[in-house]
């Protein structure tokens, strides 16, 4: 099961690595570029609630393994237009959407499936393993994406039915689907308790949404962005996977110490120090040139993320009863593959039309939402939770 994160992990995270290339070869845009990222996170954000129902009411499994294998499927339809189709960008498209589609039925429903096999203590170790899978697949995605690509341009659209096939064999083959009743819940109960969570808790959750949305279209858009930096210092390939690796074995790093060691005490100061890190970073992400000093640069973003997101995960999943905590956190998902959906083609085309003023901007929105979240979760969003 611990195949299905890292699969996740790879969804955008090695395509944005890779991006110029894939620009390049189908001589596009970087806008039209970023919507790859796009094609599959807004259909995943879209189906995350359906996906939910579904498991709860056949099983966890009956969706997960058609989902990895829709994922894979799509990853060989990008593969094959690529080859084959006249206009590959519209076929890749088209494959990124089916892929999205399978990755709503993946990792929400891995965590849900983990919690469903085990209880106390080895549920808390079972959903360890399945964050760090997720973050090892987040440090590997850019050089998984750079070595694929020294076989083909489109070499990393078929990393994903490879892998796809092995992960989805692993869950038919190695876990025991655990029997008991299946909840009978739909759509209709997922709103009605969404709506619900939102009356009772409105500064709280909104709150909580707003400033997870913006800080992931940061980091993303700060991730394409510095991908395309170093693309244009004309580093190798091997070299930019590596240079991309370091900023996120930061966000490890840190969300790892923040979600380990931190104190509900100190979550207004994750969130202010973290995005007052991701306002200096962004700033820096239009000046600076030095491939070593873009990657510097994109530390300070993967600093915010590490510190802002453990704080944001724990607000929502305790500001809101236990009926409506699947609705409230299914909904937090969405939105999360929302920013990564938006964050790489936003920042592709306003870097066409506005230069550095994009970076300027960027930056005094993280400043304004550093102390906007800081007094948020100072005065409200934590007290009473």
């Amino acid at each position: 099961m611990s195949a299905v994160p890292f699969l996740w992990a790879l969804s955008n995270s090695m395509i944005i690595a890779v991006l110029p290339d894939i620009q390049r070869a189908l001589d596009i845009s970087p806008g039209r570029a970023g919507l790859l990222t796009t094609a599959l996170s807004v259909p995943t954000a879209l189906f995350l609630p359906l996906a939910g129902v579904l498991s709860d009411r056949h099983g966890r499994r009956t969706v997960m393994v058609p989902g990895v294998l829709l994922y894979g499927f799509g990853g060989g339809i990008a593969g094959l237009s690529a080859v084959l189709a006249q206009t590959p960008y519209l076929g890749i498209i088209a494959g990124r959407v089916v892929q999205g589609i399978g990755a709503a039925g993946m990792t929400l429903v891995a965590m849900s499936f983990a919690a469903d096999l085990f209880q106390g203590e080895e549920r808390v170790k079972a959903l360890g393993i399945l964050e760090a899978s997720n973050s090892v697949g987040k440090l590997v995605s850019p050089l998984i994406g750079t070595v694929a690509l020294t076989w083909a341009w489109h070499g990393p659209f078929w990393v994903y039915p490879i892998l796809s096939a092995a992960g989805a064999l692993a869950l038919v083959v190695g876990i025991d689907a655990p029997s008991g009743k299946k909840d009978k819940g739909s759509m209709q109960d997922y709103f009605q308790q969404l709506s619900l969570a939102l009356r009772e808790r409105t500064v709280t959750v909104l709150g909580t949404y707003v400033l997870a949305l913006i800080t992931i279209i940061l980091w993303f858009g700060g991730l394409y962005a510095a991908s395309q930096r170093l693309d244009r210092a004309q580093v190798s390939r091997a070299l930019r996977g590596m240079l991309l690796a370091i900023p996120v074995l930061v966000l490890v790093v840190t969300d790892l110490c923040a979600t380990r060691c931190g104190r509900q005490a100190w979550f207004p100061w994750f969130i202010g120090i973290g995005l007052i890190g991701m306002s200096v970073g962004q700033w820096a992400l239009g000046y600076v040139v030095s491939p070593y000093l873009v990657t510097l640069a994109l530390c300070f973003g993967a600093l915010a993320m590490g510190l802002v997101m453990p704080v944001l995960n724990s607000v929502i999943t305790a500001a809101v009863s236990q009926g409506q905590r699947g609705a409230v956190t299914t909904t937090y998902g969405s939105l999360r593959s929302l920013g990564s959906a938006f964050g790489p083609p936003l920042f592709g085309y306003l870097w066409e039309h506005m230069g550095v003023r994009l970076f300027v901007g960027a930056a005094v929105l993280s400043l304004l939402a550093a102390v906007g979240g800081y007094i948020w979760l100072g005065r409200s969003g934590w007290d009473g939770i």
